[in-house]
């Protein structure tokens, strides 16, 4: 059974963190643990490892230092890597800078164990999982985006919501009975009125305007 898990590699500096996450997904039938490290040396160590975890979740601190520059060696020598970030931050800056690092998600310590397998299991069948509002409570959203915003058609705000939760292109056609063309049609729109020039920017975009996206 074990050979039908996906693997999950952790990289953290928190032993107990690491010790009840591990328990989490170990009492599940399709999870497993492919080990854990609690720096940057022994996780780049095994991601030249083959075959590579199925997802690496990353503290955003080890020890008195950023993960970012971590993440900036390892994605240098495995471009595809799969990560997400684990982490007790609520710092709109690491947020987004994750987001823009490539991060398919944003996994906070203190969600309950059951949340967390489950924005896991999102990440690894090819969704992202971001908080459902900006971590900073003080965000001020820039002039350009909200000027962009205010632009934005009742449906391109509609499909920039599902952006903001991480849903993929045929998960929005779905959810919105419309079909994955006329999806790709509203983002190419969103990415021209809110200024951004990739899927990367355009989810951080998502996410800093969600206060405006739920008011």
């Amino acid at each position: 059974m074990d050979r039908a898990r996906r693997k999950i590699f952790l990289v953290d500096d928190h032993p107990i963190v690491i010790a009840g996450l591990a328990a989490a997904i170990a009492a599940t039938e399709d999870l497993a643990v492919d080990g854990s490290v609690s720096n940057a040396a022994g996780a780049l160590r095994r991601l030249r490892q083959s075959p590579p975890p199925d997802l690496t979740l990353f503290d955003i601190r080890l020890g008195n230092h950023s993960v970012f520059g971590l993440l900036q060696e390892a994605l240098a020598e495995k471009p595809g890597l799969p990560f997400a970030m684990l982490t007790a931050s609520r710092d709109w800056d690491d947020l987004r800078r994750a987001i823009e690092s490539g991060a398919r998600g944003y996994l906070l310590k203190d969600e309950l164990p059951l949340r967390l397998i489950e924005s896991i299991r999102r990440i690894l069948d090819g969704g992202n999982a971001f908080p459902e509002t900006a971590p900073a409570t003080s965000l001020r959203i820039p002039d350009r985006l909200a000027s962009g915003f205010h632009a934005l058609t009742e449906r391109e705000r509609e499909v920039l919501r599902y952006v903001a939760q991480g849903y993929q292109n045929k998960e929005i056609a779905q959810a919105l009975n419309i079909s994955v063309r006329t999806v790709e049609t509203h983002r190419a729109n969103l990415s021209d009125k809110l200024g951004v020039n990739s899927a990367v920017q355009l989810a951080s975009a998502a996410i800093e305007l969600r206060d405006l996206l739920n008011s």
